[in-house]
Parts: structure tokens; C-alpha cells; sequence
């Protein structure tokens, strides 16, 4: 058998064994907790073998920040960061009630004042701008929060990038550590492979010397064997002489 016909023979007999690893039945599947944060997860896998075929049932781990529902679909809770809706960003600005004047000549206010109600008024007023700038002071904290929040947000996007990279740097580290103890395997085995070579190298010229040494041996046998029928031949033939010869003085 060749080489292709050898590596299409191995071939095949791995697609059999793969087959034959699929057909078994597996009822369920379980993953403990990987990271903080996450439950542990489990899968009923379908028995293809079964005519009582149960539906998959697949229960995924996730975060408890994100929140999942079939109305409200996926809600995200970042550790560290509260939720902001739109309800309270609105609802935190002081919007004044502004009333507009129908007809200019009879303004039909409601609220008039005499000079003392005015300038009691007038006060009123003024505390109430002072209140008001308060207000603004208030409004401008309230954005300054907002943009800090933001620039929280950003800190804490760069923060996950970095800590993106450098699970990437850790894998590739592990994988250069991976690569080095298989050139080192690698090389081990070369070396192990070099010392048999250089025995075997070293055995040559022994095994060459025993060989011819049997060799001489097997042809000297045979020499010798070849001699002693030839020297057994010949007193046969000097005997059948000699008997022929014996006959022939007794007649």
C-alpha cells in the first residue's frame, strides 16, 4: 500500500470514528460559572435516536446587569452607573410660566399691584430673581454633573478597551509560551533522533565486518564440505578399482 492509499485509509476510518461519536446520546450539557457576574449554564441537547424526540432546552448565563423581557426587550445596568431616563432629565430643569397677552391696550392681568404692593412686589420679585439665578446655579451644577458623568462614561469605555487589548495581549502571550515549548518538544525529539542516527552510523562498519565474517564462514563450510565429498568420492572410486582388480587375479 502507498503513501496516498495509507493517508485516504486513515482519512476514512477518522470520518467513521467522527460519525460514530455523534450517534451517541447526550441528554445534557453543563458549564459552571466562568466569571463573576454569570450563573451556571445548562442545555438539554435532542436524543436523535429517541422516537420520543424532546425539544432543545437551552437556559444561557447572563450578566445580572442586563435585563431581558419580552415586552420591554434588553435593558443594560452598568455596575457603578445608575440609569438615566428621560423622565428625570427633563423633569430637573425649572421651566418659569410664561402666559401670553391676548390683546396689548386691555392686557386683562390678573395679578395688579398699588405703588406699596409694587415695590413690596418689587422685592418679591428681586428675591425671586435671586432665587431664580439660584435656580440657574442649580440647573449649571446639575449640567456639570451630567457632563462629569459623561466623561465617567468615556473613562470607563477606554477602560473596557484597554482591558480588551490586553486579554488579547494575554492570549497571544500564552500562545508565543504555547509555541516555545513545542520548538522546544521539537527539538528535544531532533536531538533524540540525532543520537540514533549517530548509533546507527557508529554500528555500520560492525555489522558490515560480521556480516562478511559469516559470509567467509558460510563459504569455508562449504568449501570444506565440497572437498570432503570430493576426497569421499575418490576412495569410492579407488574401492570399486581395487574390487574390480581383486576379481580379476582370482580368475
Amino acid at each position: 500500500m502507498d503513501l496516498n492509499s495509507r493517508a485516504k485509509k486513515a482519512a476514512e476510518t477518522r470520518r467513521k470514528n467522527t460519525k460514530a461519536s455523534k450517534a451517541k446520546t447526550t441528554t445534557t450539557s453543563s458549564v459552571g460559572t466562568i466569571n463573576e457576574g454569570e450563573t451556571k449554564l445548562t442545555i438539554e441537547l435532542p436524543n436523535f435516536n429517541s422516537s420520543n424526540r424532546k425539544e432543545t432546552t437551552v437556559n444561557p448565563s447572563i450578566n445580572s446587569s442586563i435585563k431581558y423581557s419580552k415586552d420591554e426587550g434588553i435593558g443594560v445596568d452598568t455596575p457603578g452607573f445608575t440609569s438615566i431616563k428621560l423622565d428625570d432629565v427633563f423633569g430637573a430643569v425649572h421651566i418659569p410660566n410664561i402666559k401670553k397677552i391676548e390683546d396689548l391696550k386691555n392686557p386683562n392681568i390678573e395679578g395688579k399691584a398699588t405703588e406699596a404692593e409694587h415695590a413690596k412686589a418689587i422685592e418679591e420679585y428681586k428675591a425671586g430673581i435671586r432665587y431664580q439665578e439660584l435656580v440657574e446655579w442649580a440647573n449649571n451644577y446639575i449640567g456639570s454633573q451630567y457632563k462629569s458623568l459623561a466623561s465617567a462614561v468615556k473613562a470607563a469605555t477606554k477602560g473596557l478597551n484597554a482591558a480588551t487589548e490586553l486579554e488579547r495581549l494575554n492570549q497571544q502571550f500564552i500562545e508565543l509560551q504555547k509555541q516555545k515549548k513545542i520548538t522546544q518538544q521539537k527539538g528535544f525529539e531532533y536531538v533524540e533522533q540525532a543520537h540514533k542516527t549517530a548509533v546507527i552510523e557508529q554500528r555500520v562498519p560492525y555489522s558490515a565486518a560480521e556480516q562478511i565474517a559469516s559470509l567467509n564462514k558460510q563459504k569455508a563450510k562449504a568449501e570444506k564440505a565440497f572437498y570432503e565429498a570430493k576426497s569421499e568420492e575418490e576412495k569410492a572410486r579407488d574401492f570399486i578399482a581395487n574390487l574390480g582388480t581383486s576379481n580379476t587375479d582370482k580368475k
